[in-house]
């Protein structure tokens, strides 16, 4: 599912669970680390990580960890990163017997 505001991913994940959230810290109604922590609080504690994308504000990275996402990368971030984030959360989400039905996703 798509959103394009705060107010519409919050009403989404009162009714959904999702095993990956990714927000956007520009959305409509929210600018900078004040999304964070609502839709962590939101998300199902034990199936959701969240990541965060943003701008050129890698100063925000502390903070952002600290509100509970589960990692951040800025929008220019190469493709690669975004794997190596993805990898690193099924890593430690997963038992080790359930990673290698991942293939490519893992190695």
């Amino acid at each position: 599912d798509t959103v394009g505001s705060l107010a519409l991913a919050l009403a989404a994940l009162a009714t959904t669970r999702y095993d990956l959230i990714v927000l956007d810290l520009t959305l409509l109604d929210t600018w900078d680390i004040e999304a964070v922590a609502p839709v962590v609080d939101a998300a199902h504690p034990s199936a959701t990580p969240v990541l965060v994308f943003t701008g050129a504000r890698p100063d925000l990275e502390p903070r952002v960890l600290a509100e509970g996402a589960a990692g951040m990368l800025g929008k220019d971030a190469p493709t690669a990163h975004f794997h190596q984030l993805l990898t690193r959360l099924t890593r430690q989400r997963l038992p080790p017997n359930r990673l290698s039905g991942l293939g490519g996703a893992c190695t």
